[in-house]
């Protein structure tokens, strides 16, 4: 049986259609109630040898749920590093943030980093 043009366009259609459906309801938004405010602190800022900076994005997570390989909750501090970056940020600014209760380390940046240049 020879399907037309415009039925297999349609066939095509209704599949990317529903596996863009099926992909957005695997892919939901994160309850807000998961989520913890906060502010973290940009340390130790260092250049690199190619011209660019490394620093770290520095936090606690009291409210975290996290356990670690040992059994112990993970509060904090914890360091995120941002190595390469261009511009030298400002040191000691505050950053508003939000990390996951149950994975402290997966974090949304609420405020801009502010550099040196601006």
């Amino acid at each position: 049986m020879k399907m037309h043009k415009t039925k297999k366009i349609t066939l095509w259609l209704v599949i990317f259609l529903c596996l863009g459906t099926g992909f957005n309801a695997c892919t939901n938004q994160i309850n807000p109630a998961a989520w913890v405010y906060t502010e973290g602190n940009i340390q130790d800022i260092e250049p690199m040898d190619d011209g660019t900076f490394s620093y770290a994005l520095v936090y606690d997570a009291k409210e975290s749920t996290a356990i670690n390989i040992v059994g112990k909750p993970i509060k904090g501090p914890i360091r995120q590093h941002y190595l390469g970056k261009r511009k030298q940020p400002l040191p000691d600014q505050r950053i508003r943030l939000r990390y996951l209760r149950e994975e402290p380390v997966l974090y949304e940046l609420l405020d801009a980093i502010r550099y040196q240049s601006e």
